[in-house]
């Protein structure tokens, strides 16, 4: 190339240059520019923020101070009616008009005097002060109003003022009561009294929400909203509702919350207060401002360019650096490249070494729960042991989900096939959701189909994992009724070892044209349930997976508005264990009262399977008319709820003797109240929902003797092997001392000798000195891993002749990767942590 066609070249190129830095300024000006308006906005944003929650303090303030007014008005007038013996109308009166003339937000006193007896309580109206037109009647009982019954109830059990539900008077007029018990003795209600004769009355005093809020309540640019949360009677009710502002203004910024709650047990009164910030509320001075200079900025950067290119001569001398620098920065580029590779290396090394160092203390943990779930506890000590149990179950199953994307992703999830109780499975599966299902006002009930061997082999972690995100998807998507955990045999089963699960819920329901899209990754029914109920649209595609896994199959069978039905079908290879023998209820009368029809069903399909007459009742007229006109039942199994919160009837018509004979079902939404009360009136037994049928058959089983404990044992017990499994000399490779602890406590009943290694070098040591059948081999460990001193024992035994031990690697890797590095090092197979008992003895027998 001749000279002028390199100056051409040259010339071209810093064209091209002065180009991009003109461009990189403009870029970086307005980066600046923008950065100085997102501080000022911020800036603005916040003063405004500041200015409504000064504005909303003192709201807050002003309904706080009237709630707490008118709970001690309430206290006030109790105590004023309980130190007057002969109180008149006219004193009444006069103590009355005073408070309402002193707070504007209540807007009725009321006096009810007891007038009932030991078995009929009557609260009628004795005195009444109003603003407006009084609320109740005169001589009304306001006993006899059902929506106050319990609040009146809790109120003369308790000593404490107790609000009523939300009552509207007018179309736009919504207040409650507030109601305090007066003693006799003259004090204002004492805890635990009764409305039996010890009552002298009640007090009541009607609030007004609105007028509560105070000038403030027409106020359009703020609104607000009171709630009442009742403990064990109503839940959370909203008291009041301001009107939100109409604007055609749609340029919302934020929307401002601020919340207060104000205690008075057993109630509390909830304070919400909002308002959008709108575009035109911020303050655009200092926007303004950020702009100009940010602008300012722009144009300096803009005159230094100017100059550099003034220096042209310069930079053409400093290219050699320039390209030096450039050099510099491919290598980076090099450098950042190589760290990416490395960043992806140790996200896989990450994962292996999380769940690694929380499966090593799940092991102890887990396997402790399980060592003392076999020794001789109470009750109480049992319950506490399946709490630990489940919480470690839950931990590690939270550890599991972390790794089932990637396993699914790379083809490595790999299925276990062991044995299992399936009724268990679905059991535990409903237990576990039990409790929250009873925050909302819902019941899970199990059905199993005593037709079904529940013996089986497959991989019950896998299964149990299936259940529980189809129930979790129920809860989620039901407001109201039930959910029906089913386990029974496939109408169309192709195979007899084919079982079918079904979880069916009365939630919203799934359109027809969504039934196949709900299984597909990040996908819901609709795009509104994300926002509303929550989700990623995850589950049910890992669900679909593990299913097909199986070699089964999962479908849905649903109607918008009426609930859903999922159905999981897979085949399991059947146990031929022996099942315990059920309790002989031949000929024995049992009388089922529950308001669920489905639970109805599903205690007569275990106890008809024991050969008893069923009889069901879903009302209390069903169930006392049955007590009274037929022969009194051998058994009765009755919902709580049904017994103490429905009807005072059905409770009368228990007898002492019928007690004796009567198990009492508890939903956990019930348990705090009304466990006490049923062990105090004396009934049988107490079980609690949902219902196990292990825990049903023994309740009834204790109150008809015909099989003992031992000859269920007997039952129970499988026929011992002939060959009785010879003593084994094992060692057992481990780190940890509490995972070593563990391993003693399982091997301590057998005959098995155990030695113990604190790393490899030492057990490497052991091995060349003694004889050993086995070898358990930690992977993880100080001084030398348990890699090498597999390595180091495979050559140390080839060098020498000898004949391989059995070497299984016991850690808590569970990558396919870390596995298969486990059996290149020379081991034989892997158990991975958390072990439990009967895996660990299983792994050992299959040596001996």
């Amino acid at each position: 190339m001749s000279d002028a066609g390199i100056a051409l070249a040259a010339e071209k190129k810093r064209a091209y240059s002065s180009r991009y830095a003109y461009v990189v300024t403009t870029f970086m000006g307005l980066a600046f520019c923008l950065t100085l308006v997102k501080s000022a906005w911020d800036t603005t944003l916040d003063r405004t923020k500041t200015n409504l929650q000064y504005d909303v303090l003192s709201i807050q303030q002003t309904i706080s101070r009237n709630v707490l007014s008118a709970n001690d008005v309430t206290n006030n007038v109790a105590a004023f009616v309980a130190a007057s013996d002969d109180l008149t109308k006219d004193q009444f009166g006069v103590f009355a008009e005073d408070i309402l003339s002193r707070y504007t937000h209540l807007d009725s006193i009321n006096y009810f005097q007891f007038a009932g007896n030991e078995e009929i309580k009557k609260f009628p109206l004795l005195y009444q002060v109003s603003n407006d037109a009084g609320p109740v009647g005169p001589g009304q009982d306001i006993y006899l109003e059902f929506q106050f019954r319990a609040a009146l109830d809790t109120a003369m059990a308790t000593g404490k003022v107790v609000p009523s539900p939300l009552i509207e008077q007018h179309e736009n007029s919504r207040q409650y009561w507030l109601f305090k018990a007066v003693d006799v003795t003259g004090e204002t209600g004492q805890p635990g009294s009764e409305a039996n004769g010890s009552v002298k009355g009640i007090v009541a005093v009607l609030v007004s929400p609105a007028k509560s809020v105070g000038h403030r309540a027409h106020d359009k640019a703020l609104t607000i909203t009171l709630y009442s949360d009742t403990v064990n009677l109503y839940g959370r009710t909203q008291l009041y509702a301001s009107d939100e502002e109409q604007t055609e203004e749609r340029w919302v910024i934020e929307n401002f919350v601020e919340e207060e709650s104000v205690q008075i047990p057993p109630y509390s009164i909830k304070i919400s207060a909002h308002k959008p910030i709108y575009f035109k509320d911020l303050d655009f001075g200092l926007i303004f401002v950020s702009i100009l200079l940010g602008g300012g900025i722009l144009l300096l950067m803009y005159g230094l360019m100017n100059a550099r290119r003034q220096q042209e001569t310069e930079l053409r001398e400093r290219n050699k650096l320039i390209e030096q620098k450039v050099e510099e920065q491919t290598f980076e580029l090099e450098v950042a490249r190589d760290e990416a590779v490395k960043a992806v290396k140790m996200k896989s090394e990450f994962l292996a070494s999380m769940s690694h160092e929380i499966r090593t203390p799940l092991n102890a943990i887990i396997g402790m729960s399980d060592l003392m779930s076999e020794t001789t506890m109470n009750d109480e000590q049992t319950r506490y042991v399946s709490v630990f149990r489940k919480a470690g179950d839950a931990l590690l199953t939270l550890v599991n989900d972390i790794l089932d994307l990637s396993k699914i992703e790379a083809g490595q999830l790999v299925l276990e096939n062991i044995s299992f109780n399936l009724m268990e499975i679905v059991e535990e599966a409903a237990d576990i959701y039990a409790l929250k299902a009873a925050d909302k006002h819902l019941e899970i009930i199990t059905n199993i189909d005593t037709s079904v061997n529940i013996y089986r082999v497959g991989d019950p972690g896998r299964l149990k994992q299936v259940l529980l995100n189809l129930i979790s998807n129920a809860l989620k998507f039901t407001e109201k009724g039930q959910i029906v955990v089913s386990l029974k045999l496939p109408k169309d089963a192709s195979d007899k070892d084919d079982v079918c699960m079904s979880v069916r819920d009365t939630g919203i329901g799934i359109p027809v044209t969504k039934l196949e899209t709900i299984f597909e990754s990040f996908t819901q029914a609709d795009t509104s349930t994300t926002r509303r109920y929550g989700g990623t649209g995850l589950g049910l595609t890992i669900c679909r997976h593990l299913v097909t896994l199986m070699n089964g199959q999962i479908w849905v069978e649903s109607e918008e508005g009426k609930g859903s039905e999922f159905f999981v079908k897979v085949n399991l290879a059947q146990q031929d264990k022996p099942r315990v023998v059920p309790p002989d209820l031949t000929d024995k009368s049992i009388l089922i009262v529950d308001s669920r029809l489905d639970n109805c069903l599903a205690l007569e399909e275990t106890l008809k399977y024991c050969g008893a007459n069923c009889v069901n009742a879903t009302t209390v007229k069903n169930c006392v008319n049955y007590l009274t006109n037929q022969q009194e039942p051998d058994i009765v199994i009755v919902d709580s709820h049904m017994l103490l919160d429905e009807s005072m009837e059905l409770k009368s018509a228990f007898s002492d003797e019928l007690k004796q004979k009567t198990l009492v079902t508890i939903s956990p939404s019930y348990m705090t109240r009304h466990q006490s009360v049923v062990e105090r009136d004396g009934y049988r037994k107490i079980l609690m929902k949902p219902l196990k049928r292990v825990e049903l058959l023994d309740a009834i089983r204790s109150m008809y003797k015909r099989t003992s404990k031992e000859d269920v044992d007997k039952i129970i017990k499988p026929i011992a092997d002939d060959n009785v499994a010879k003593s084994l000399h094992i060692l057992l490779v481990e780190d940890n001392p509490d995972n070593r602890m563990l391993i003693r406590a399982y091997l301590k009943k057998t005959d098995h000798i155990l030695d113990e290694a604190e790393n490899g070098e030492i057990a490497l040591d052991r091995f060349m000195s003694k004889k050993y059948d086995m070898v358990f081999m930690d992977i993880q460990m100080p001084v030398m891993d348990g890699h090498e001193a597999t390595k180091r024992i495979r050559a140390w035994e080839q060098k020498n002749n000898k004949e391989k031990t059995p070497i299984i690697a016991l850690t808590a890797h569970a990558i396919k990767e870390e596995i298969d590095k486990c059996i290149a090092s020379g081991c034989d197979s892997h158990l991975g942590k958390p072990v439990k008992k009967a895996t660990l003895l299983e792994a050992i027998q299959g040596i001996g």
